[in-house]
């Protein structure tokens, strides 16, 4: 293709197509300049064997000078395919020094590039501003933190739309953790304290946490930090991983949003909540500004605007405090040995199982278990060993929604274990190895005073230690927390620790045992009213139970179940009573949901694994009142 061609091809002189494709077109009217050049373009018609000697003559090649450290797949991507699209092609180079990126430049304009898409690397560079401006080659800076170009994108904006996104899930409390490999952070963090500026939250210097390290969590904790905004995707990942090795989950414990490059996030995992930088919208951007620079068109868009982002979410929660209450079980955590046995052991004799199981159990474990199935948020508190026991039972309260912060591992002691011997009537008899359980001390329960903030009731058993539980009920009385106390194997219980109860639920055995001169349900629970405490529940197997409040006193008959194994009906029971009651049931209807819940837990071998989930105890209930 000669420019004889061109010119016929677009009705003009070839004089026109000379000064035009040489840059020498002030007095060309526009329509005619963009006729010719969209003709050169599209025969690739290159015009040096014609005007070699003029060095001003155009390539249809630009340049992307990016620096090693932010090399992006999308916005080089952005800029290639709207290049192609526009007929030029590009030539990229990277650079790591202010000696190389000056080579480059020079280079470059030796080889009479139209124009460059420049990623600085001092901010500033007059040298090399000035080689370009000698060789008459526009440029587009871009990514340059300490500039207002219209050319760069919003990063401070960015700032403010995550941080914006944590206010409006109710946080006050956000850290904000920097992020070494992007070079705007400085914008991104300004967008971060205007937003706070913006919805009246002061900035402290303690928001801002560079360093990530095993004292995250307690930094996090001291500053009662509820979710944190993270300056890239791999500071964001480190920040989960430090949470998630303490069991600190996310969005359930904390809320996480980061800024991220354009990549599928469904590629990744963990799913963190982001917001996308836009790089391939960026680079095309760019692109076509240089290009409408290089054809002398007037811009189509002055400044880049991001495209509306989408915040998934997949980390972000609104804090504990601001939830619904939740439920906080403290007490005995162990490994259950369940025995089928024809008879229960006996002095001097040996008797065959016909079946083993080994089971997550322990009534504080039991309880939280139960709770959790009922879809009512609950931590548990309580000590285990630094054994495999411990492990086990740890990964299955933590598949169970149970959330386990409060669980403390013991290196001087074993996991807890009961060995449970169930006749084919389903009644049981049980040997206890508290272990790790007897360690539990009134200065863990201090530990983990956090877990009783914006919580409405505590359950509590009595296969702790009476000192752990009286401050546990001290604490959850100074929080204004509802108390359920089952006891276990206790020779007597203070009156103080009575005073406290707000609901007192023994078997008949355990009642029998605590006030042994009292005979009738009727006479044994007013004896605890009398005590102080506020509401007495009386369990009595196929007897169903008895309520007495105050001077009330109620029958409730048991729900038509036929027994498998009765070891955790009790615990089903608290755990339905807690959540029904939580919701403000009245106690005569949360009393009915919790001996359903107890009749399902018998029909089933174990007690983790035989608790009901709610949907399935609200169908039954339903039906019993149709």
């Amino acid at each position: 293709m000669t420019i004889k061609e061109i010119a016929q091809l677009a009705g003009v002189s070839v004089s026109t197509v000379s000064k035009i494709v040489n840059g020498k077109d002030e007095n060309i009217n526009i329509e005619t300049r963009n006729r010719v050049l969209k003709i050169v373009k599209e025969y690739n018609y290159s015009p040096y064997s014609f005007v070699k000697n003029f060095t001003s003559a155009k390539t249809f090649c630009i340049a992307a000078l990016l620096t090693e450290a932010s090399a992006n797949v999308p916005f080089i991507n952005g800029i290639v395919n709207r290049a192609k699209s526009l007929n030029y092609q590009v030539t990229l180079v990277y650079v790591n020094s202010a000696e190389d990126e000056l080579k480059s430049i020079t280079a470059l304009c030796k080889n009479r590039i139209d124009g460059i898409i420049w990623e600085q690397m001092n901010g500033d560079s007059q040298i090399c501003r000035k080689q370009l401006t000698e060789n008459n080659v526009p440029y587009v800076c871009i990514n340059n933190d300490r500039s207002s170009s219209a050319v760069n994108i919003d990063f401070t904006g960015l700032g403010e739309l995550a941080t914006q996104k944590l206010i409006q899930n109710k946080h006050q409390k956000i850290a904000y953790f920097p992020s070494p490999r992007l070079k705007q952070e400085g914008s991104f963090f300004n967008g971060f304290k205007q937003c706070l500026t913006h919805n009246l939250i002061p900035y402290t210097e303690s928001m801002r946490i560079n360093h990530i390290d095993s004292h995250l969590v307690e930094t996090l904790l001291v500053n009662e930090f509820t979710g944190a905004i993270c300056a890239g995707r791999e500071t964001a990942l480190s920040v989960y991983e430090q949470l998630d090795r303490l069991h600190r989950k996310i969005p359930r414990d904390f809320s996480l949003i980061c800024l991220q490059e354009d990549f599928p996030a469904e590629t990744t995992y963990p799913k963190i909540s982001h917001l996308e930088i836009p790089y391939y919208n960026y680079g095309e951007f760019v692109c076509n500004y240089l290009i409408e620079e290089l054809e002398k068109l007037p811009h189509k868009e002055d400044s880049f605007h991001c495209p509306e982002p989408v915040i998934d979410g997949d980390s972000i929660d609104i804090p504990r405090t601001v939830r619904p209450k939740h439920i906080v079980v403290v007490g005995s955590i162990h490994m259950d040995i369940n025995l089928n046995v024809k008879e229960p052991p006996q002095l001097g004799k040996s008797i065959e199982a016909d079946y083993c199981a080994l089971i997550p159990g322990g009534k504080g474990a039991n309880q939280a278990v139960g709770v959790a199935k009922l879809g009512k948020e609950v931590s548990l508190i309580g000590k285990v060993g630094n054994d495999y026991e411990g492990t086990l039972i740890l990964d299955f309260l933590d598949k169970n929604d149970v959330n386990i912060q409060g669980i403390t591992r013991d290196k001087y002691a074993d996991t807890g274990k009961a060995f449970i011997h169930i006749l084919k009537d389903g009644e049981s008899s049980i040997t206890f190895y508290p272990a790790a359980n007897n360690r539990l001390t009134p200065e863990d329960i201090d530990k983990n005073i956090n877990a009783f903030k914006n919580a409405r009731f505590c359950l509590i058993q009595t296969e702790i230690s009476l000192k752990t539980i009286e401050r546990t009920a001290e604490i959850a009385k100074e929080n204004k927390i509802e108390i359920i106390l089952k006891p276990s194997a206790v020779p007597n219980l203070s009156s103080r620790l009575l005073k406290m109860l707000d609901y007192f639920v023994p078997n008949q055995k355990e009642i029998n045992y605590l006030c042994p001169d009292l005979y009738t349900p009727e006479e044994q629970t007013a004896y605890f009213i009398d005590k102080g405490v506020k509401n007495v529940i009386l369990t009595a197997g196929h007897n169903g139970c008895y309520l007495r409040s105050g001077s009330t006193f109620t029958h409730f008959p048991a729900a038509d179940f036929t027994p498998v194994d009765t070891t955790g009906a009790a615990d089903a029971f608290i755990a339905a009573l807690s959540v029904y009651l939580s919701e403000d049931r009245s106690i005569e209807e949360a009393v009915k949901y919790a001996t359903c819940a107890a009749g399902f837990c018998i029909t089933r071998e174990g007690v983790t694994s035989a608790m009901i989930d709610r949907n399935s105890l609200e169908t039954y209930v339903s039906k019993l009142n149709s």
